[in-house]
């Protein structure tokens, strides 16, 4: 696997998700890091995004999408979409040309990648990616991330972060590069909460 860091200035716009080929972007960070400010400047200027919470105080000045209907799917701009269960998931593969933002969404996501709902998100997954959809999985660490994102990840910004990687060693990809870079960003932070590095993969 060859991956390399880059800084990230969180002060800078990061760089649009639009106009080249879909990517997979793992975002984490303890909360008042600037996660949601470094998300809203990846998809604020896309044509379409769609940022799928489980809370209605999150993400609350933007317009909601329940997708019921198949006009829902042609808006234009950020929108939020309040998951529910068995549902979501199929609404959203109806998806396309777009980002698909899921926060805080650890009690959501399939947790196993062998389980059927494992392998289904999977392949939701691939078949977004060939429809022009990004993904971006926002949590406060590693930890919390569905290991089914781990195949297809193409990028993972990482801000402060305090969860124990050890303790989840055998179900995190990319293991070694990832604790130095928690260690690494930590030691940073300290000094400045909204440091963050991007490993990519």
């Amino acid at each position: 696997m060859k991956s390399c860091v880059q800084n990230w200035k969180c002060t800078k716009k990061p760089k649009k998700m639009s106009n080249r080929y879909a990517k997979i972007v793992v975002i984490v960070g303890v909360r008042g890091c600037g996660k949601t400010t470094f998300v809203r400047q990846l998809i604020t200027d896309n044509q379409k995004s769609i940022v799928c919470t489980p809370h209605l105080y999150e993400w609350d000045d933007l317009p909601d999408n329940d997708f019921e209907t198949a006009q829902d799917f042609k808006f234009s701009g950020v929108q939020r979409h309040i998951i529910k269960y068995d549902y979501t998931l199929e609404r959203l593969k109806l998806f396309s040309n777009g980002t698909i933002a899921f926060d805080d969404c650890i009690n959501f996501l399939p947790s196993n990648p062998k389980s059927f709902e494992g392998k289904d998100f999977m392949q939701f997954l691939i078949d977004g990616r060939h429809k022009s959809v990004d993904f971006i999985a926002v949590a406060h660490g590693i930890t919390q991330i569905s290991p089914c994102f781990y195949p297809y990840v193409s990028d993972i910004i990482m801000f402060k972060t305090t969860d124990n990687l050890t303790l989840a060693k055998s179900k995190i990809q990319y293991f070694d590069e990832l604790q130095s870079l928690q260690n690494r960003v930590n030691k940073a932070a300290k000094n400045n909460i909204f440091y963050c590095e991007c490993l990519k993969l």
